[in-house]
């Protein structure tokens, strides 16, 4: 399946854990969340924007083609300037084709299939945070029973079971500080290193854009001229003697020649 067209992954934001984790680790791993969230969203939006671009650097370089194959059919019979300029024209077509084919090659496995990869680590993370949230809202529920157990009678059956509680949240809680530190580390990770990882790409991308485009340019600048073109004075004047010869003729009033 098209990952540019599957469903966002990091869908679950972690729950507050005031009170049961350093204030600061509790706020910092919601910051994240968010810059991540945000992260996968812009990489979805671009590797959609590079499919496109590949898509239509093939589409105008395929008419450029059909173009050059239209001109040398209509100009077979023509002079032989206008074949070679036909002929040129159909070259530069072919060499322009190949470096949008390679650009689309570039595109595609220095940018939309890093990509792909990297959103994979979504898939994983967003694990993580499920895991973070269900061993919080465990440690949420004991903590409220022992709350509940504290206010009850201190009857032997009731104190069992608030220490039972106690013990039960204990190891909750270790599970879930242990969790919550790990995943805040790797989600710090991910978005530290998202500019050392995507460096290359950008590279690559600049790179191709500058060779296709060079590539181009030179490609069209070969293409052989026509004669010079004509000024507009001289067009104007041999116009004048045109007409003026025109303007002789019997049919129109004049003397005749």
């Amino acid at each position: 399946m098209n990952w540019l067209t599957t469903s966002k992954k990091l869908t679950t934001a972690p729950l507050s854990a005031d009170g049961f984790c350093q204030l600061q680790e509790s706020r910092e791993i919601e910051v994240y969340f968010l810059k991540l969230s945000s992260l996968e969203d812009k990489l979805k939006v671009l590797g959609k924007q590079l499919k496109t671009y590949n898509e239509g650097i093939l589409k105008l370089s395929d008419q450029d083609m059909k173009l050059a194959s239209h001109l040398n059919e209509s100009l077979a019979n023509s002079s032989d300037g206008h074949k070679q300029l036909s002929h040129s024209f159909d070259a530069a077509c072919k060499k322009i084709s190949e470096k949008a084919n390679d650009l689309s090659r570039i595109n595609s496995k220095c940018a939309i299939e890093p990509m792909k990869r990297f959103r994979k680590e979504f898939s994983n993370l967003q694990q993580e945070y499920i895991k973070r949230n269900q061993l919080l809202k465990k440690c949420q529920e004991t903590k409220a029973e022992i709350d509940k157990l504290s206010k009850k009678d201190r009857t032997g059956s009731n104190y069992v079971k608030l220490e039972q509680a106690k013990k039960n949240y204990q190891i909750q809680q270790n599970a879930f500080l242990t969790c919550n530190t790990r995943l805040l580390r790797e989600s710090k990770q991910l978005y530290d290193l998202r500019a050392e990882y995507f460096n290359p790409s950008l590279m690559a991308i600049l790179e191709g854009q500058i060779d296709f485009c060079g590539e181009s340019l030179r490609a069209y600048k070969e293409l052989p001229l026509p004669n010079k073109p004509m000024s507009d004075i001289d067009f104007n004047s041999d116009a004048t003697v045109s007409l003026n010869a025109i303007k002789k003729l019997a049919i129109t009033g004049g003397k005749g020649v």
